[in-house]
């Protein structure tokens, strides 16, 4: 009768563990939304936008995160916003991302 009862017991602990696993899963998922970055491919208009210099920075190209090593960092005249293009020296992360874009238009 002891048995019988343990193995009861057992089972609604697996049970209320598996229960907990179901419960958390969502939100530990691999699966989450990817990152958001950017593309680094902004149309600039030189005309509002001056070059500032090369820098390094992540870029999501082909939705997978890259560090790269040369990028054309450019700086709107008005409104002081950062733009980036001409990605070059990437290593990719094997991150997935989603990119944005930020023009200077």
């Amino acid at each position: 009768m002891k048995g019988k009862r343990n193995i009861q017991l057992w089972w609604v602990m697996v049970s209320l563990v598996m229960v907990l696993i179901a419960a958390a899963a969502p939100v530990i998922s691999p699966f989450a939304t990817p990152l958001r970055e950017k593309e680094c491919k902004d149309n600039v208009d030189i005309t509002k936008c001056e070059f500032v210099k090369f820098v390094r920075t992540f870029c999501c190209l082909s939705q997978m995160l890259f560090d790269c090593g040369r990028v054309e960092e450019w700086k709107h005249t008005t409104n002081g916003t950062y733009h980036y293009r001409n990605p070059d020296k990437c290593d990719n992360l094997e991150i997935a991302c989603s990119p944005y874009n930020n023009h200077c238009d």
